[in-house]
């Protein structure tokens, strides 16, 4: 049936689901989408957002209740493939693709161009070249693995996969955080691809944590709270409305969202903790010599590429570096020269790293919120070469409560936890086992308002420390301006590898931010007085 015969393209009834033992995600859920619209998506982490986007584009099996209806025919569909044969395209949250597979076989994987029974291989290459000039990716090879790629780059191919421009409009695009690792020059590019498909009468259900994009895009918004519908809105007919507003809507308790920011509440002497001297990460890198102390957070700010991730593996002992001199301070003795072959080296020294790739590189998610958490102290745990499961069990727990992870119980499996209760569940594992150093790349990516709040308040406990016990050094490799200043106490500006800022957060704007990001880039010349909106296009 054509978009023009019908009101709605999509109709959800009754929508519910419960996983085993009793977590209900998602209780009798309404919800419409008209044909040529955007509507957003919002609520806390663990409302159900994901879960209701995994049931429409057939990942999810609904409750036996649930009733949908697209284009006014029954939809029930069994599987992601029956799904998208029904028109409806999916970018998930957790990427999809396939790293053994090059760029282009991961986007027409299920519609490889043929000819005499072969795959059409230069054909594929055309296609993947088209597909990928739609979200700006056009000097990307088609032929390169996508292993080889950094995270925002595999978003990007998934999404360039569900808007290729060559196949037919889509019915319904369901989107579930598609900017989270993206940068801004890239979510623009994107925002006017969905301006399109919006404008050829596609319907777009936009899941997002970016507020601002939810004001900017939608023409309505569904907030779901505990798994039901809490408030819909017009935006057309709410034109004052803020993000402020809209974070009200989705928390129980509205008016209580603030959290202490960079520097409240600091106190006491801050003691160097981990130093870097002419430290190369890879050959033809600038050296860097930074101090990392005890008693503050320090974020890592740059564009793509600047180097900030290569870092702090090489801090954790996940790279190895080219040459310099790493100097490590622990049990409250001097700095001294330490060499971090592997990840476990450095854990044992206590530096600790929580990935951006949470999935890929962080969690078990076949075992259960539990076998995780206690996943790098069972050595601790054990005695005498055996495991002790009741302290296993206690210390889950224990840590658990101290990072508020959301779960039915230590079983559960840790996939079936938001992206929120997954980074907290990654912190109470760090928590437990310890650590003098904890590195961060990007911890709230994906994570909703109320849940970033609360890693902001424990990443300053951590800093600060307990009584009798001395704060840890704490290093954030964020992508967000916003982030920096609302967390950090200090900041360190990389450009193409190079530190070109050092300094208290309190002391600099986000001009100075954006200067220090292009130095290697453009350089400051080229940024005109009152340029920082331009050039915040290409930040990441």
């Amino acid at each position: 049936m054509s978009a023009d015969r019908v009101s709605r393209t999509l109709v959800c009834r009754g929508v519910s689901k419960t996983y085993p033992p009793a977590v209900r995600a998602l209780d009798s859920v309404d919800l419409e989408l008209r044909p040529g619209e955007i509507h957003g998506l919002i609520g806390a982490n663990g409302a159900g957002k994901s879960t209701l986007i995994g049931i429409l584009a057939g990942a999810v099996s609904p409750g036996r209740e649930s009733r949908l209806l697209l284009e006014e025919e029954d939809f029930a569909p069994s599987s992601v493939a029956e799904a998208r044969s029904r028109g409806v395209r999916w970018v998930a949250q957790e990427l999809r693709s396939i790293e053994t597979l090059t760029v282009a076989e991961n986007l027409f994987l299920a519609e490889l161009p043929r000819a005499l029974g072969w795959i059409d291989r230069a054909g594929l290459r055309a296609l993947a070249r088209d597909a990928l000039a739609g979200v700006g990716l056009e000097d990307l090879d088609p032929n390169c693995p996508v292993a080889s790629l950094n995270v925002g780059e595999r978003q990007l191919i998934e999404i360039a996969g569900a808007l290729y421009r060559g196949a037919a409009v889509p019915k319904l695009l369901l989107l579930d955080e598609p900017t989270a690792a993206l940068t801004t020059r890239q979510a623009e590019t994107l925002f006017e691809r969905l301006e399109e498909a919006r404008a050829a009468g596609a319907s777009v259900l936009y899941v997002t944590h970016r507020l601002d994009e939810v004001l900017r895009l939608a023409d309505r918004v569904t907030v779901l709270v505990d798994g039901s519908v809490a408030e819909r809105v017009e935006l057309a007919e709410n034109a004052g409305l803020s993000a402020d507003d809209l974070v009200d809507m989705m928390s129980s308790s509205p008016g209580s969202r603030r959290v202490a920011t960079a520097g409240d509440g600091r106190a006491g002497a801050r003691v160097p903790c981990l130093s870097l001297s002419q430290l190369v990460c890879r050959l033809g890198d600038p050296a860097v010599d930074l101090t990392f102390s005890r008693g503050e957070i320090c974020g890592l700010f740059g564009l793509v590429g600047a180097g900030r991730s290569r870092l702090l593996k090489c801090l954790a002992g996940a790279e190895r570096p080219a040459s310099g001199r790493l100097e490590l301070a622990t049990d409250g003795q001097a700095l001294r020269s330490v060499e971090l072959r592997q990840p476990r080296d450095a854990a044992r020294l206590g530096v600790v790293l929580v990935p951006e790739d949470r999935k890929g590189e962080g969690l078990l998610l076949p075992i259960g919120v539990g076998g995780n958490v206690t996943l790098s102290s069972l050595r601790e745990l054990g005695r005498s070469g055996w495991l002790m499961h009741s302290e296993v069990k206690a210390a889950a727990e224990d840590s658990v409560r101290r990072l508020e992870v959301k779960c039915d119980s230590l079983a559960q499996p840790i996939a079936e936890l938001s992206g929120g209760n997954q980074q907290k569940a990654l912190l109470a594992r760090s928590w437990l086992h310890g650590f003098e150093v904890l590195l961060l790349d990007k911890p709230t990516r994906g994570v909703d308002v109320a849940s970033r709040r609360s890693i902001y308040r424990q990443l300053q406990e951590f800093s600060r420390g307990e009584p009798g016990a001395p704060g840890a050094a704490v290093v954030v490799a964020s992508n967000e301006a916003e982030e920096i200043f609302d967390l950090c106490d200090r900041v360190v500006v990389l450009s193409a590898g190079a530190v070109t800022l050092d300094a208290r957060v309190d002391e600099v704007g986000e001009r100075e931010l954006l200067d220090a990001a292009f130095k290697y880039h453009v350089g400051p010349s080229a940024l005109p007085t009152g340029a920082a909106e331009t050039v915040a296009e290409d930040l990441p």
